[in-house]
């Protein structure tokens, strides 16, 4: 179903598998990326289908659990033919909206088609039932491919849209806004000073492209500014409030972009950030490491919490440790800024230092690996709330791999709840919170 078709009150979707599931509905999940083949015997909570730009048939589905369990995503292609070897995958989220990517091949012209729909939870009086709505196809090329030759037959190359770049906004009025981010190099060595903004809205539902977009320093920041952006890698984009998209680079900051009015404005994290490529440093991890590490949500409409997991030193000090009985010893450390206040006020509050020994040493941990904790999410329901795994030893895959969801409150430094992850084939790593209606 499109939504031109769902404004029109053509609303082609499936009821929830198990209608009194509402009352049992958590009040967040978390949600794996991937989703996984349905099969006859999974237990969903809610689902929704469509039809694919080339015609497929398919449903996502949902077995929603409370925290620290994480919920399944599931997607049936049942009745279609040539069905893609990639299953639909979450790009990003907000509330009960889900983006997702739709990935198949197209047997006419030997091709592969990605498509990308948004799904609604529902469960209101607007929009009662869930619903999947197909958008359109983005056409306007990345500044990096604007170079590239093109000619009268040249066919225009569809845009992606990347979990981490892109952002899904749901705003006060019911619509509800798609973004994508770029930070073009420019020629010469010239300050990335500026960024591009792809953009669609679900009332207008037509992609609009904004280039040149100015991003705002503060006097604190301006003077770094080259340093900053030279190396930038967005790694997330967060929504906050109904208005505004935060694009993090873990580790140097994120443009706060207001989505009205178009606006970039740099604000860094309240961590050091490395000099030159993190890629060539030993002493840190890599850039596509920093998820295990570091997690920034919002926190209400108009602040957002930030939370770092670091190695330290077996005598107490910042870093790894070097000898072998320490290598596992870490702290974890959570801050909350507020975004109401002026760009110069603003000042990143640390709310508080938890030691590994202090969480190893709470009922409930009991017997679990001592190890450091990793991947850390931020409830949607308690900003106090955070979500951490952890994992046996030096397995990852196979049968011998055991990996358990911990919930923590950081505030009262104490262990709520424990969950032994039930899919040890399964990438636990790559979870998503969310606000899904049963």
């Amino acid at each position: 179903m499109d939504l031109a078709n769902r404004r029109h009150g053509h609303m082609e979707t499936e009821p929830s598998d198990s209608p009194a599931a509402a009352a049992t509905c958590p009040r967040w999940v978390m949600l794996n990326r991937h989703s996984h083949r349905q099969f006859a015997d999974a237990k969903t909570t809610t689902s929704a289908s469509s039809h694919t730009s080339t015609g497929h048939l398919f449903r996502v589905s949902f077995r929603l659990v409370p925290p620290p369990a994480c919920s399944t995503f599931y997607s049936d292609w049942a009745g279609s033919d040539n069905v893609p070897n990639q299953d639909p995958q979450i790009v990003a989220s907000h509330g009960d909206y889900l983006l997702l990517d739709v990935t198949l091949p197209n047997r006419k012209y030997d091709t592969i088609v990605t498509d990308y729909f948004l799904y609604e939870a529902g469960g209101g009086s607007v929009q009662p039932l869930p619903a999947l709505s197909l958008l359109p196809t983005c056409f306007f090329p990345k500044a990096f491919q604007r170079g590239e030759e093109t000619g009268c037959r040249a066919t225009p190359k569809q845009r992606h849209l990347w979990k981490d770049d892109t952002g899904v906004l749901r705003r006060s009025s019911g619509e509800v806004t798609v973004a994508q981010l770029e930070v073009p190099k420019p020629e010469g060595w010239k300050v990335r000073d500026k960024a591009e903004l792809c953009v669609i809205d679900t009332g207008s539902l037509e992609w609009e492209l904004h280039r040149e977009i100015p991003i705002v320093f503060s006097d604190a920041t301006a003077g770094k500014a080259e340093e900053l952006m030279a190396w930038w890698e967005t790694d997330v984009a967060v929504p906050v409030g109904d208005r505004f998209l935060c694009f993090v680079d873990y580790f140097r900051g994120f443009p706060l972009c207001d989505v009205v009015a178009l606006g970039l404005r740099y604000v860094p994290l309240p961590v050091e950030h490395p000099n030159g490529c993190p890629n060539f440093d030993d002493d840190r991890p890599c850039i596509s490491c920093m998820q295990m590490f570091r997690n920034l949500a919002a926190a209400g409409a108009g602040a957002v919490r930030f939370v770092t997991v670091d190695s330290r030193c077996c005598c107490g000090a910042a870093g790894k440790s070097t000898c072998e009985t320490g290598q596992f010893l870490f702290t974890v450390t959570t801050w909350t800024l507020s975004l109401d206040v002026d760009e110069e006020a603003a000042a990143w509050v640390k709310d508080g230092v938890l030691d590994c020994e202090e969480i190893w040493a709470m009922p409930g941990y009991g017997s679990l690996p001592r190890r450091q904790l990793t991947f850390p999410i931020w409830s949607c329901d308690d900003p106090d709330i955070v979500c951490f795994m952890v994992r046996n030893a030096a397995y990852r895959y196979g049968k011998d791999r055991k990996v358990w969801m911990l919930e923590i409150d950081i505030r009262s430094k104490t262990m709520r709840s424990v969950a032994l992850y039930n899919n040890v084939e399964d990438q636990a790593e790559y979870q998503v919170a969310v606000k899904l209606q049963c």
